[in-house]
């Protein structure tokens, strides 16, 4: 279970009549992450977020310091931010976890998203016209909550 936070970020909206410039807002919202530990050091992680504005899903991996029950570390994965248009990012994070027991961590995790396409494009459905949405950044997400591992 998760609760997290997501700083704003806008996208660049284009189709046949309209070229707006316009915001994903901020928002928080609640999650679910369950991860497989390969070794003390080594872990992979799967997520899915509902926001009031959109939902998100992702994974990746985390690398932290063997000591225990305290670990530090770094996430890398992807993250799709779905909605009328599935966005894809690419994310690094830091994170702190407690480890208080074999299956269960506790922890913070500040993580940073970025492009993996520069444009995202929906073909024309019948009467919905063509759709580019331009990426130049993503968001800043702060994460509190605790991870399952199997």
């Amino acid at each position: 279970m998760t609760l997290s936070g997501s700083s704003g970020f806008d996208i660049r909206t284009r189709e046949p009549g309209l070229d707006v410039t316009g915001p994903y807002d901020s928002s928080a919202g609640l999650g679910l992450r369950g991860g497989y530990d390969f070794e003390v050091p080594l872990s992979l992680f799967a997520e899915y977020q509902e926001d009031p504005h959109y939902g998100s899903f992702g994974g990746g991996l985390r690398l932290r310091t063997p000591t225990a029950p305290i670990r530090v570390g770094l996430s890398a994965g992807a993250r799709f931010i779905t909605g009328e248009l599935t966005l894809p990012y690419f994310t690094t994070g830091l994170l702190a976890e407690v480890r208080p027991w074999r299956h269960v961590g506790i922890g913070v995790e500040l993580d940073k998203a970025w492009p993996l396409k520069h444009e995202v494009v929906r073909l024309q459905e019948g009467s919905k016209p063509q759709r580019t949405v331009t990426l130049d950044n993503g968001p800043l997400r702060f994460v509190l909550g605790a991870t399952w591992y199997f």
